[in-house]
């Protein structure tokens, strides 16, 4: 994995390499004072895609800041037929998604080996 990239709220957004698709795993509280820390490591693997997967299994918290930030990412890979997908993420961040109706608009998979693969079939079919 790469280094993490850290902010005094103990947000930290690591890009692990070595894998055919953009993975990044976000760990701690994903707020107002962090999404600059995410958005830094977020949007470079945005243009790499054909998607991102992101694990929040270590994923404490997040705020309607991280949702706009994760919103925001769908929408721009879903204009390119890409995909944003949230692999194993904890109770607390998949109710906030349910209740925001997000966890329609995103693939969710349990495993992130289930989201990586769900990347690879999409660059496969060519999304």
């Amino acid at each position: 994995m790469s280094s993490p990239k850290s902010s005094s709220s103990g947000f930290e957004a690591e890009r692990q390499v070595g894998v055919a698709v953009p993975l990044l795993h976000l760990r701690g509280e994903l707020d107002l004072e962090s999404e600059p820390r995410c958005r830094e490591i977020l949007e470079p693997a945005l243009e790499e895609g054909p998607s991102v997967v992101l694990n929040l299994g270590d994923l404490s918290f997040i705020d309607s800041t991280g949702l706009a930030l994760f919103a925001s990412a769908h929408k721009t890979l879903t204009a390119r037929g890409q995909s944003l997908i949230l692999v194993a993420p904890q109770p607390v961040a998949q109710r906030v998604l349910e209740i925001v109706g997000l966890d329609q608009e995103f693939a969710i998979f349990e495993e992130e080996s289930q989201g990586v693969a769900y990347a690879l079939s999409r660059r496969s079919e060519g999304a």
